[in-house]
């Protein structure tokens, strides 16, 4: 293969280790070179203590042509032996748990799916940036009960000596509560544990379960007439030296049966900044959204300034709301983050409260929109945005039913084209729900430092990277301020016959813009990804 490759790690377990009993991955792959086509090739490595690689041969493609803004999935399809009475999971094949490098003579943009289909717990992750000192920014164990979500960790070594070795290191807090007021009691300041993982080979990856970390047991001991809320935290994984490198995904909730699970990168530490874009935030709009903020500097407090910008779309509860910042304990709008630690801001309107919440929200319910997150002290920060969908159930007990999360774009990272690998959308109408089985919401935020309106246009293409005339479309966005494009609106895909469309899009702007993009499944988990500045 000539020219230069281009390599993406994506530690991705087709099969946690914990919890899931079933599970497929496929990887989705979008040329980003607008002019020429690029060839890929995806590598799959098995994960520590499983059983050597024997894939069958349709899953084994190694080369794969891509048409400028074309996507195309590497899809595991293994059939069942014969000879097995069968179990589940086993129509999806044997391969159980891997990581991938994905390699290209072009940029391309990556994307992991996998589905649980039992429950119908759902992640979807990009491809993840390697360095020898990773920030994963959210942390928890045993968290919000009944849901108990507990974090797992899966990092991947690209490096090609025999043993790469990780200082993975957790700073948190555990949350206890009253039983009868349902008050919080103020977080109990862990001191931070330690443990050393180790690595074999080039590309070889492996988990950590918080659930697994009996470091943790003294810090959980619940104090007279209280109960147990949970910890949360963050992580920071060290390689012994500069030149070795290691990369991060986190996963929430794959310990227990449930639909809600959500999937994260770890950040390079060097990639912490004074200013993040959050293209979608949810007060209450179909879910509620909550931002951690990690402070890694361990002498010095951060202070950070949440700002919130109404939706321009109708049928909300603060269309066009001018800007409002988040306000802090002390009535402030400026939020401290103190050394080695992390602070978590709810969306959550009123006077609802939340365990490890920091500072109030200051929009009503039924709101959504987008976020600048600033940072006025301290020399920049990590931050995450969680998003989750919480129903009432049995008993009156409040159950997650659907869990994402994505990445805050920094300024450094918005781009006048930006790729969006996955699209998806199935108009079949399920018996109950007010909105088509699959949907993509895709959000898009004028981020430019010259404050000047953008105008951008977006185009749809199928697998076969045909342009769909149809569901191109044009708008004009204030600065600050996102449009959604939903394909349960868009001509050429929404009137389309019932069953699953798959595509990608292009999103073209004459400014900065930062793109997430969230897929909505009925009666199964929500995934939400960044968009990939393609410029």
């Amino acid at each position: 293969m000539a020219g230069p490759v281009q390599r993406h790690a994506g530690a991705q377990p087709a099969q946690p280790q914990v919890g899931w009993v079933d599970g497929r991955t496929d990887v989705w792959v979008q040329n980003l070179d607008p002019n020429q086509p690029a060839t890929v090739r995806v590598d799959y490595y098995p994960m520590a203590g499983v059983p050597p690689l024997t894939a069958p041969e349709e899953m084994l493609q190694p080369v794969m042509l891509l048409w400028p803004g074309q996507s195309s999935v590497f899809r595991y399809r293994s059939p069942r032996p014969p000879t097995d009475p069968g179990t589940p999971g086993l129509p999806f094949g044997e391969l159980g748990q891997y990581a991938v490098i994905v390699n290209s003579i072009r940029r391309v943009a990556t994307l992991n799916h996998t589905v649980e289909p039992f429950t119908g717990a759902a992640v979807m992750y990009t491809n993840v940036d390697v360095a020898p000192e990773i920030v994963v920014p959210l942390m928890t164990r045993s968290f919000s009960r009944p849901a108990d979500m507990t974090s797992i960790v899966s990092i991947q070594s690209t490096e090609t000596n025999p043993m790469t070795t990780v200082e993975a290191t957790v700073y948190s807090k555990t949350y206890f509560q009253e039983p009868i007021s349902g008050q919080y009691d103020p977080p109990r300041l862990n001191a931070p544990v330690s443990r050393t993982l180790s690595a074999v080979n080039t590309g070889g990856s492996w988990m950590t379960d918080l659930s697994t970390w009996d470091e943790f047991t003294p810090f959980e001991r619940t104090p007279p007439n209280r109960v147990l809320v949970g910890t949360v935290g963050w992580m920071r994984l060290r390689t012994p030296n500069a030149a070795t490198r290691v990369g991060a995904e986190a996963f929430s909730n794959l310990r227990s049966i449930n639909t809600a699970v959500s999937g994260y990168a770890g950040v390079p530490v060097g990639l912490k900044t004074m200013r993040y874009y959050l293209p979608l935030f949810r007060g209450l709009f179909d879910g509620i959204t909550g931002l951690s903020i990690v402070n890694p500097d361990a002498t010095r407090t951060a202070r950070v300034r949440l700002t919130y910008f109404g939706s321009d779309l109708p049928g909300h509860g603060c269309p066009g709301q001018a800007p409002t910042t988040h306000i802090a304990p002390d009535g402030s709008d400026t939020i401290p983050v103190p050394p080695n630690e992390n602070v978590v801001l709810y969306q959550l309107p009123g006077n609802a409260v939340a365990p490890a919440n920091v500072g109030r929200f200051p929009l009503p319910a039924n709101c959504f929109g987008s976020a600048m997150l600033e940072v006025t002290e301290g020399d920049g920060v990590v931050a995450m945005m969680h998003d989750v969908r919480v129903e009432r159930g049995p008993g009156g007990v409040n159950v997650v039913r659907s869990a994402s999360g994505y990445m805050p774009v920094r300024q450094e990272d918005a781009a006048r084209r930006t790729a969006v690998p996955v699209v998806r959308h199935d108009s079949t109408r399920v018996p109950g729900a007010r909105v088509p089985r699959v949907a993509t919401g895709i959000q898009v935020m004028n981020v430019d430092p010259a404050n000047r309106p953008a105008n951008v246009q977006i185009t749809f293409l199928d697998l076969g990277g045909n342009r769909i005339d149809a569901a191109a479309s044009a708008r004009v966005v204030g600065w600050r301020r996102a449009h959604t494009w939903w394909t349960g609106a868009v001509p050429g895909i929404s009137d389309r016959a019932p069953g699953l469309f798959e595509g990608s899009a292009v999103i073209e702007s004459d400014v900065p813009v930062a793109v997430v993009v969230s897929i909505a499944t009925v009666q199964a988990d929500s995934v939400t990804y960044n968009g990939f500045g393609a410029e």
